[in-house]
Order: C-alpha cells, then sequence, then structure tokens
C-alpha cells in the first residue's frame, strides 16, 4: 500500500498480512498486521537505477565487451561494440564460446587463465596481449582485462586491431 501525506510530499510503503475468521452465526474476524516497508522500497528503486546505469554503460561501451557463462564458456550478452568488432551477430554469438573467437593455440592459456580465478574470484585484470578471431577469419590483437562476478563473468577486451 502507498500512503501520502496531507501535501502529497511525501510517501510510505506498507505491507500487510492478515487472515480471515468466520465463525458461525458470528462476524468475521480479521487479525494482520501492517509493517512500513518504505526503506526497503526506496533500496529497490535505487538498485534498479543503479542497474539501468550499468546497463546503459556496458550498450553504449566504445570497447568491445560482453558477458559469459562460467560453465559453459558460452555468451550470454555483448555489446554493439562486440557486434561491430568482430562482425557476428548477437544471434551467432549466443550461439558460441570464448573458444569460438580464440585461435586454437590459444585455447590452453584461456583455460589456464580461468583456472586461475577460483570460484570467489572478485576482479581480475589480465593486462596481457591475446588474440581472437573475427567472423571475417582476420586475426586481431589486443590487452584484455575481464572482471569475475558471481556467477557470471565480464569480459572486456579493448585496443583490438587486426594483425599487420
Amino acid at each position: 500500500y502507498r500512503f501520502w501525506n496531507k501535501t502529497r510530499s511525501s510517501v510510505r510503503w506498507f505491507q500487510d498480512h492478515g487472515t480471515f475468521k468466520r465463525e458461525a452465526g458470528g462476524p468475521t474476524l480479521i487479525h494482520g498486521v501492517m509493517t512500513d516497508v518504505t526503506e526497503i522500497h526506496r533500496l529497490g528503486e535505487d538498485l534498479a537505477r543503479s542497474e539501468e546505469r550499468y546497463r546503459t554503460i556496458f550498450a553504449a561501451s566504445p570497447l568491445p565487451m560482453w558477458v559469459f557463462d562460467r560453465q559453459s564458456l558460452r555468451f550470454l550478452i555483448v555489446n554493439e561494440a562486440a557486434v561491430l568488432h568482430y562482425g557476428y551477430s548477437r544471434d551467432e554469438f549466443a550461439g558460441m564460446t570464448l573458444f569460438d573467437i580464440r585461435p586454437p593455440e590459444d585455447h590452453d592459456a584461456l583455460l589456464g587463465n580461468w583456472r586461475m580465478c577460483p570460484t570467489g574470484c572478485i576482479s581480475r585484470t589480465s593486462g596481457a596481449t591475446a588474440s581472437a578471431m573475427a567472423a571475417s577469419s582476420t586475426c586481431v590483437s589486443g590487452r584484455v582485462s575481464w572482471h569475475s562476478m558471481e556467477p557470471k563473468a565480464f569480459w572486456c577486451s579493448s585496443a583490438m586491431s587486426p594483425d599487420s
């Protein structure tokens, strides 16, 4: 429930829990409690605004970025910069893993780096140079960093350019 003060300058949110009890031949009794959940409601709104800001930053970043599944290494979402940079559509990315954009000779290194981050890893930045394969079969290389989040991880690549 939402209750405004008399001047409608502030609002309080309440949640109720109750039961009805009807006795034969008697009145219906209502037992219940109302709890002020205004702070919880405000925190939820703050969280939603924060998530929207991060979604906007992710989507608008000029750097190719993606989120992948920890277990399968499958892409969950990619930003527009990744689509333009690598030349794969979002649907193509959805059917791919990190191995699909890395040259076969880099697969062991990719697995080695991934194993270095235990399940509880919060963040890892790899300043190493890595290679990737674009849809056009062009090899691009650059510095790569990723940040682990339970249960998913961000992999952010930057400064990728075609090999000469």
